[in-house]
């Protein structure tokens, strides 16, 4: 037996409703139906199956329509996209997508399933060499047919695989059928997200890997089209005359100023020059801007230990030892972190899943779960290893003591050694060395113990981060994909730099269950990592903005895409 689930259209009935009000006379709309907007950077590229920033996330989520869109509070419903309906097997295995009959590329041709079955073949093509290739490794021989065209020379060949095995198929012209390696009961949240967008098979193959490096280098699904793009400065979207729901697209242009510097940002809104931007929470703080909005995004800052016995380049580990870790995120204090570093006092983090994400039973994941680790603002107290601690901060900073040295006399080294031989590392930037260098202030005044701060520029530390050869790394960070907790939690088990046998056993149970049940399981997970200090969470993240007031339907959301302009009315 099948089930089957309608897409959420509510909000997009409530817009058209809006729309009428306004052309009926009861809200005034202005001629000029520009917005004026900015991002912080250059996007790397606009290609859904090969961009990692937030900056072209933005933009690839204006022009390249997915499946079904994102919508509701927080955008934890649906609206049709190229999609009108879909469905699932009783296991979510396998999930068929139902497309619409009138949508087209912005040329005029019609979308139909051969355009997304190529995208996602495109996709794991190792051709076209994108390092995102593993977020479609849930599809079905996905990975299999990705490890056959990229076997090393020296290893023992085996037969290539072809792209038509993997398990994306067109049942028909307009109906696609996504099979999955394991249930995902969640898997529909991966199709409103910019990187499972489709792009045109014909652009596809005419551009290659340089699709989405120009704007006459990318063929349009979305409310809009680039329409130019003056590299490190603007890029112009005009609204594309051929979207399926061209009708209800207020806006002719979004114009975006690639604007780096705060203050810029502030002096062009101030003089009307952008109709939105971002804000620090100094200024957010300030009197200002009295209407000024905020978002806490689904995201979590931590620290992160090399657990292993052994790092090529590194003479003696320290952070082998469970103690020690422990030892220091007791002794890293979080609300004074989140309070005087990132001026959000709010944002201090105690999990690595932030709230927001689904929990059991439609819950809040982390209301469910409580904190799991521990410092000298919720340290509850206690017996341990025979002694008795106080609650709070005193008793906090005793236990991290006492930790430190019952690592350090296990490994038979004191805490001269430690600090002779160990670093913080981090990204050279004045925002990162000023975390680091808090961290290091705490772990001094807490602990005695003072560890050498080592900024490194990005393309020397995220080779230490890859090849497991790092120390202890201050500033990475997860970013979740959708509303499911797992998204926080997978690369702990992907990316196997803490290879403990009975946490990948755990995660493999939970990866085979759907439901409640995984949920259940996959705070077993957390909990597991958590109590072995390898990733330490530090603090989550709030975004501030400004809009001007003539601004009616701008959408934001904690993931997926900051922004959306389909259902902005400029006033």
């Amino acid at each position: 037996m099948r089930k089957s689930k309608t897409l959420l259209t509510i909000l997009l009935v409530m817009f058209m409703v809006t729309t009428l009000a306004f052309a009926n006379g009861e809200k005034e709309v202005s001629n000029n139906q520009v917005f004026n907007t900015m991002i912080k950077g250059e996007p790397t590229i606009l290609d859904p199956a090969q961009y990692r920033d937030d900056t072209a996330s933005t933009i690839i989520g204006a022009i390249h329509e997915p499946l079904i869109r994102i919508a509701g509070e927080g955008g934890r419903e649906y609206e049709e996209g190229l999609a009108t309906k879909f469905d699932h097997n009783e296991d979510f295995t396998v999930w068929t997508f139902y497309l619409r009959k009138n949508a087209k590329w912005q040329d005029g041709t019609p979308v139909t399933a051969e355009d997304v079955v190529y995208s996602f073949q495109r996709g794991i093509d190792p051709a076209l060499g994108s390092k995102k290739v593993d977020d479609y490794f849930m599809i079905k021989n996905a990975r299999e047919i990705y490890t056959s065209l990229t076997e090393a020379e020296d290893e023992t060949p085996i037969a290539d695989l072809p792209l038509s095995n993997l398990g994306v198929k067109a049942v028909d012209d307009y109906t696609v059928q996504f099979t999955l390696n394991l249930p995902c009961d969640f898997f529909c949240d991966y199709l409103k997200s910019p990187g499972w967008s489709p792009i045109q098979k014909e652009a596809g193959e005419k551009f290659g890997e340089m699709y989405g490096t120009d704007f006459d280098k990318v063929v349009a699904s979305g409310p809009f089209c680039l329409s130019s793009w003056d590299h490190n400065a603007s890029l112009t979207l005009t609204k594309n005359e051929n979207y399926w729901d061209e009708a209800n697209v207020a806006l002719d242009e979004v114009f975006v100023s690639i604007v780096q510097d705060a203050n810029t940002q502030l002096s062009l809104f101030d003089t009307g020059m952008l109709d939105f931007t971002t804000i620090s929470q100094e200024v957010a703080n300030s009197d200002k801007y009295p209407t000024s909005q905020s978002m806490e995004l689904l995201r979590v800052q931590f620290i992160e230990f090399n657990p292993n016995e052994k790092i090529d380049g590194v003479a003696f580990n320290f952070f082998q030892n469970k103690d020690i870790r422990e030892a220091l995120s007791l002794a890293f204090d979080r609300q004074a972190y989140a309070s005087q570093i990132m001026k959000q006092p709010e944002v201090a983090a105690y999990s690595l899943v932030p709230y927001g994400m689904r929990g059991e039973a439609g819950g809040d994941f982390a209301e469910q779960q409580g904190p799991l680790v521990f410092d000298m603002n919720n340290f509850p107290g206690g017996t341990f290893d025979g002694k008795t601690y106080s609650a709070g901060k005193e008793g906090a900073i005793s236990r991290a003591k006492d930790l430190l040295a019952k690592g350090l006399k296990a490994l038979g080294k004191t805490a001269t050694d430690m600090e002779k031989g160990t670093v913080v590392q981090c990204i050279n930037s004045p925002g990162s060395i000023t975390q680091a260098e808090a961290i290091q202030a705490m772990w001094k005044q807490n602990l005695g113990l003072n560890i050498t701060v080592l900024p490194l520029d990005i393309g020397t530390l995220l080779p230490l981060l890859i090849n497991c050869t790092f120390q202890c790394v201050v500033g990475g960070g997860r970013n979740a994909t959708t509303f499911d907790p797992e998204g926080m939690l997978d690369f702990v088990y992907t990316e196997n730099k803490w290879n403990n046998p009975e946490f990948r056993s755990l995660y493999e149970e939970m990866l085979s269950n759907f439901g409640d049940k995984r949920l259940a399981l996959l705070k077993e997970v957390e909990k597991m990592v958590c109590e072995n200090f390898v990733y330490i969470p530090q603090v989550g993240s709030i975004t501030n903005y400004v809009l001007s007031d003539r601004v009616e339907g701008f959408r934001m959301y904690p993931l997926c895409i900051p922004y959306d302009f389909k259902h902005i009315v400029l006033k």
